[in-house]
């Protein structure tokens, strides 16, 4: 749960400093080289940019399987925030 948190703020940080919301389905590679400029930027790492998109790509994948098997957007919401 601490990794998805810190995955979580990373994409809020980028999502204000770039004021707009980042959208499951806008997700692709122009975003993708978006945020990897926007992260060394932030003088991060390569190996923790691996790691954050590592993540990220997990996170999306229970999203995907979520969403097959019928969960409720709601359920979703309230997992994510525990």
């Amino acid at each position: 749960m601490k990794q998805y948190r810190l995955e979580r703020n990373l994409l809020s940080q980028y999502s204000a400093d770039n004021k707009k919301s980042i959208h499951f389905e806008d997700i692709e590679v122009t975003s993708y080289n978006s945020f990897m400029k926007w992260f060394y930027r932030q003088v991060y790492s390569v190996n923790y940019f691996g790691a954050v998109i590592k993540g990220i790509k997990l996170i999306m994948g229970e999203a995907q399987a979520c969403h097959r098997q019928g969960v409720h957007h709601a359920e979703v919401s309230r997992l994510a925030r525990t």
